[in-house]
């Protein structure tokens, strides 16, 4: 990207309402940290400000229920969100749902992308009905592509259901 104006010319089919975080995103990407790229990089700022990114809290239009379904006997590590390189997410809840009366055991882990080192959130385990709600976790965690969610399952008898409350903040 050579120029501010190039920038610009880029976002002038979007609104500001219209919440773009990943466009912006993806076009600030590739623009090189150097004194040559000053009018883009200030550019990128007045764009992050006008679109409520530049304050770490959530970017409007972004909150969801994320909803992972993991299927019946599925047991061992499984990546339940890991969000795309650039992006940091708040997590504010995560429940599991049984999707049948059975037993489940899990827990939710931050994970490290580089290392693989895993941190545990938290665990739960019993015997479930599908109006069975296992409250795994009351935020705020953040999420990004190099440390993600994670879960581990030792006891799934019939799939399970993970809600993940979020926000994204960057």
């Amino acid at each position: 990207m050579a120029s501010d104006k190039k920038f610009y010319e880029q976002l002038n089919t979007l609104k500001v309402e219209d919440a773009p975080a990943t466009t912006i995103q993806l076009m600030s990407n590739p623009v090189h940290l150097q004194e040559s790229n000053k009018a883009v990089l200030d550019a990128i700022i007045q764009v992050n400000k006008a679109t409520l990114r530049a304050d770490g809290g959530p970017i409007p239009g972004t909150g969801q229920v994320k909803k992972v379904d993991i299927a019946a006997d599925t047991t061992g590590h499984t990546s339940v969100f890991q969000p795309e390189k650039g992006e940091v997410w708040l997590i504010s809840t995560i429940s599991v749902v049984p999707t049948a009366t059975g037993t489940i055991a899990c827990s939710v882990s931050l994970v490290g992308e580089d290392s693989g080192a895993r941190a545990t959130l938290d665990a739960g385990t019993g015997s479930v009905t599908t109006s069975t709600i296992i409250d795994m976790v009351n935020g705020p965690v953040y999420l990004s592509y190099e440390c993600y969610l994670d879960s581990y399952i030792s006891t799934n008898t019939n799939g399970v259901t993970y809600n993940i409350g979020c926000h994204r903040v960057r």
